[in-house]
């Protein structure tokens, strides 16, 4: 009996040890087994975080590619080093399409008539499809897909390149005429008199001023626009912000490249100091490959007084509604008389461009302003017109 109680106790110990081996063993493989999956997933983690920046970085290399070719811009060489030596060529009947040039934004339009405007040189427009991102004052390369003669300045098409100067870059040309214009001012001051100097140079800035078109003492043009008619005529369009009380008679010609003319139209204009106005210049041809030179004369305030009669500002158009092929304009007298040769002016837009324009004597159209603080409605007849904006001019 005793033996027998041996045995089991033998026995219980033998199987009470198996169970702690084979326990020990389990945990060991347990342990090995969360080792290697913590191994492998953190061999898949930096695979994939791999895998992700590769991604990333191809996809903003794309997009840069990407915005690049949006912009226009591509790597090339100047062809022209500065906008100085760009317009001297084109004034010497040079043909720059598809040339590139460096340039300073003067200044920076992009509501003007001709698109998105930035001023160059002394009457050079690169005009753009969209805003290029250009700020003031910024030096910029541009391709010029086509520049075309528009009255005393020229229109370029423009789109941004990324450029760089190489051998046969020209850039001398402004460097050059700085040096020669400073050899003769010397040689002039040394044969006039020191008496005479201030003289000659008030004349020279005072003829400069009174005689430029785009720009003097009594106006600034601020817009231009040109359109054609079914008759293949063109009509030329410079809107002027005026700065005097004056009177301004101005000619413009046009002439075709080898130098015959084709075109002579006039175009006389009151303005208040203040107001908007504009030249208006007819051709019985088309002129939008012509060059046109302007020819100012300007008279002064005497001389309006004692031709006009009326006050100035003194009807204001309150507002305007076209009904078929009939434009209405309801216009109240502000000033307590409308001279007998007083006018309306119409600018007529679509969207930001000069489509059209019209005129007509408040006497004939409008013969109900009697006084201050009288109404009446002017009709024009504007068949096959198509504008959405009426600006509207006072000329006494």
């Amino acid at each position: 009996m005793k033996k027998t109680t041996s045995r089991r106790k033998f026995l219980v110990f033998v199987m009470c040890l198996a169970m702690t081996l084979c326990s020990c063993g389990e945990t060991q493989e347990s342990d090995l087994s969360a080792e290697t999956q913590q191994s492998e997933s953190e061999t898949v983690t930096e695979k994939e975080t791999e895998t992700k920046t590769e991604k990333t970085t191809e996809k903003e290399t794309e997009q840069a590619e990407t915005e690049k070719e949006t912009k226009g811009e591509e790597s090339c060489t100047l062809d022209y080093g500065n906008d100085k030596a760009f317009e001297t060529a084109l004034n010497n009947g040079e043909t720059l399409d598809g040339k590139t040039v460096r340039f300073t934004a003067k200044e920076i339009h992009p509501d003007s008539a001709l698109g998105f405007n930035i001023f160059g040189g002394e009457h050079l427009n690169f005009v753009f499809e969209s805003d290029p991102g250009v700020k003031e004052g910024e030096t910029v390369c541009v391709r010029a897909k086509k520049v075309e003669p528009f009255a005393t300045s020229w229109v370029i098409s423009s789109e941004i390149v990324d450029a760089v100067e190489g051998d046969g870059t020209i850039n001398e040309v402004a460097a050059q005429e700085e040096t020669e214009a400073e050899a003769e001012a010397e040689t002039e001051a040394e044969d006039v008199p020191d008496a005479e100097q201030e003289t000659t140079a008030q004349a020279e800035s005072s003829e400069s001023s009174e005689n430029s078109f785009m720009n003097n003492d009594y106006y600034d043009v601020v817009e231009s626009g040109s359109f054609g008619d079914i008759l293949g005529g063109t009509t030329v369009v410079y809107k002027v912000l005026a700065k005097a009380d004056v009177s301004v008679s101005s000619t413009m010609i046009a002439t075709n490249p080898d130098g015959s003319v084709v075109g002579k139209s006039t175009s006389d204009i009151v303005l208040t100091n203040g107001k908007y106005n504009f030249f208006e210049y007819s051709f019985d041809v088309d002129v939008s490959n012509a060059s046109l030179t302007p020819q100012v004369k300007i008279e002064g305030a005497s001389f309006m007084d004692s031709i006009m009669s009326g006050e100035r500002n003194a009807v204001e158009m309150t507002q305007y509604n076209r009904s078929g092929d009939d434009l209405y304009l309801t216009l109240q007298q502000t000033g307590e008389e409308v001279g007998a040769f007083a006018k309306f002016k119409l600018l007529l837009y679509s969207g930001d461009k000069i489509v059209g324009t019209e005129e007509g004597y408040f006497s004939i159209y409008a013969p109900n302003l009697t006084g201050k603080g009288s109404q009446d409605v002017a009709s024009i007849w504007v068949f096959g017109e198509e504008f959405d904006k009426v600006e509207f001019v006072y000329e006494p």
